[in-house]
């Protein structure tokens, strides 16, 4: 890849970020100058044009297409990059238990890398799995002695709180699967998912936060229909649970 190639991808990559994060969708003008721009990348670098087109189709609510380019781009040569991309796509897709095990994926061929250790905490705990926390802290904490990154530190000290609440792997990630099938039905996205306690003498009780790009309207029948869900499923009956929500990003 030439470096007047090498640039355009980085600043094409930079946009799509952008464009997630923007207060508007993408207009289809817009939509339809990047994807152009990825094809023109694809044609002298297929690994980074595909791994574009994935983020372009993750943008979309294309999952399928998401899928497809991703995949090809990680098969190309399996660059850290690349995996981390596609882990984030796919949580972006509200695919956080795939995402969970795209980055274990990753980790397999790349145990050392901090980037992918970072995420990894991250997605652990978006995805249900606060148990795994620990140990994606104890690899990390072998390559970087002083961690010094805020939200690593918060969420190990979260992933901690919520063992203590009584909550397994299994609960939280089965509370986390029914909130995530409502975004990917109304092909939504997940920009976040924000975890916080109440602390009481004699119990810690877990609230979460789920993020998405949706009308305040929207939002309260989605809110309607996962707490009917939830009531009406009997695995959660007897079990410690959080309360989970979305809000409007």
């Amino acid at each position: 890849m030439t470096v007047q190639v090498q640039t355009k991808s980085n600043q094409l990559s930079d946009e799509i970020t952008h464009l997630f994060f923007g207060d508007r969708s993408p207009d289809p003008f817009t939509l339809i100058r990047i994807k152009s721009e990825a094809n023109k990348v694809l044609k002298v670098d297929p690994r980074v044009g595909h791994g574009l087109l994935g983020m372009i189709a993750c943008l979309e609510a294309d999952i399928d297409l998401c899928k497809k380019h991703h995949e090809i781009a990680v098969n190309y040569a399996g660059e850290v990059v690349d995996y981390l991309n596609y882990t984030m796509s796919l949580n972006f897709l509200g695919l956080s238990d795939e995402a969970f095990q795209q980055i274990n994926k990753a980790l397999k061929f790349y145990p050392h890398n901090p980037d992918l250790i970072n995420l990894a905490i991250n997605i652990a705990i978006d995805s249900g799995h606060p148990a795994d926390v620990d140990d994606y802290y104890d690899a990390l904490s072998k390559i970087k002695p002083d961690i010094d990154n805020t939200e690593t530190i918060h969420l190990k000290s979260l992933a901690k709180k919520v063992s203590q609440a009584g909550i397994t792997n299994d609960i939280a990630s089965a509370l986390i699967k029914l909130a995530d099938g409502l975004i990917l039905i109304n092909r939504l996205h997940s920009f976040s998912k924000t975890f916080f306690t109440d602390e009481a003498e004699s119990n810690i009780d877990i609230y979460c936060w789920i993020e998405i790009n949706a009308n305040p309207a929207k939002v309260v029948e989605m809110n309607m229909e996962l707490c009917e869900k939830i009531s009406n499923d009997p695995y959660f009956c007897d079990k410690n649970t959080f309360s989970i929500a979305y809000r409007s990003r």
